[in-house]
């Protein structure tokens, strides 16, 4: 959708979010061209419209690249390991 917008609209709001997000535009392209992905070219044709890479995203690339992804958090709580909620029979709509 960012890519469409960007495509459609001369808003600044398009290239800023892709900018934003450089540093995984980056690793995603780096990952298609290792594994020959036909998919390589598009993204990077999206790198290429984008402004030069500066400094501090080209080490922030280099960091997701060298070290993987962050670690999942999402859902992990103090409580420990919970049972996944449901919804009780009466209570279906």
């Amino acid at each position: 959708m960012v890519l469409e917008f960007s495509a459609c609209s001369d808003s600044p709001i398009a290239a800023e979010l892709l900018s934003a997000h450089r540093d995984g535009i980056e690793v995603l392209r780096s990952a298609l061209e290792a594994v020959g992905s036909p998919y390589a070219h598009v993204v990077e044709a999206v790198s290429l419209s984008l402004p030069e890479i500066d400094e501090v995203t080209r080490q922030r690339y280099l960091d997701l690249v060298n070290e993987g992804p962050p670690t999942e958090t999402v859902g992990m709580t103090f409580l420990g390991n919970l049972k996944p909620f449901s919804v009780s029979e009466g209570a279906r709509v």
